[in-house]
């Protein structure tokens, strides 16, 4: 019976690991897609550097009581929206 349990612990562990690896392979190639999208003045206003302090910032207040780093919405092409 202890020897079953361990097998089967096994298989779902493996089965885990494997399936977690295929989502961010996915999750990875849906944000390299997106970002490919973008025209350079999108880049630029998008992406942060990893050593900027506004990528800790961020808020959900209203756009007029707090300036939010990154792109708006409203400034992506349908297409870039859907990706």
């Amino acid at each position: 019976m202890l020897k079953k349990t361990i097998i089967l612990l096994y298989f779902t562990f493996c089965s885990a690991f494997v399936f977690s690896q295929n989502i961010e392979t996915a999750i990875r190639k849906s944000a390299e897609t997106f970002v490919d999208s973008l025209t350079p003045l999108q880049k630029k206003r998008a992406l942060l550097d990893f050593s900027d302090t506004a990528r800790m910032k961020w808020n959900n207040l209203p756009v007029g009581l707090r300036a939010r780093a990154g792109i708006d919405m409203g400034s992506l092409s349908d297409g870039q929206r859907k990706l």
